[in-house]
């Protein structure tokens, strides 16, 4: 069988262009410059619109091509909560001890709370307080691993504007 002709049986079964090469994924990282916030992400990332609403200042959503992992950091402000623990979302984390497991940690200079979730999918959330804003980084995926890889380097280079 002819080149040609594979091609077209793969397309046919397929039922779609056959692609029989693969384009190599950029391993760069780039910068997103916010209004309150900035880090780093992986260039082979596709970005996602966020929608806002009153309580969310910022939000950053992307996909990690390479692990699939999804990701979403957001600014929150939560008017009348007079701590992290009335955030919503750290708030249910925090009550669901069987699902998530809590932790504090250090990575470079930032100070944040984790909850880990094992199952499908894999979780990883990440929560610290800043000027009475609420930073959340939460991550989805199958690969723990690579989850872990893109939440340390996010929170080394995360900054405040």
């Amino acid at each position: 069988m002819s080149a040609t002709q594979r091609i077209h049986a793969l397309s046919t079964i397929l039922n779609r262009d056959a692609v029989l090469e693969v384009t190599p994924l950029s391993t760069e990282w780039i910068t997103f410059k916010g209004q309150y916030i900035r880090f780093s992400y992986p260039k082979a990332s596709k970005v996602y619109d966020t929608s806002q609403n009153p309580t969310i200042l910022e939000a950053f959503s992307y996909q990690d091509l390479a692990s699939r992992a999804l990701v979403t950091v957001q600014v929150t402000n939560v008017p009348g909560a007079q701590n992290i623990g009335e955030y919503p979302s750290f708030h249910t984390r925090g009550d669901q001890q069987q699902e998530y497991k809590k932790r504090e940690l250090t990575i470079g200079s930032t100070k944040f709370i984790e909850f880990r979730k094992q199952g499908v999918p894999n979780e990883i959330s990440g929560f610290l307080e800043k000027d009475g804003n609420v930073i959340s980084i939460v991550l989805t995926g199958a690969s723990v691993k690579a989850m872990d890889t893109i939440f340390t380097r996010t929170i080394s280079s995360l900054a405040f504007e």
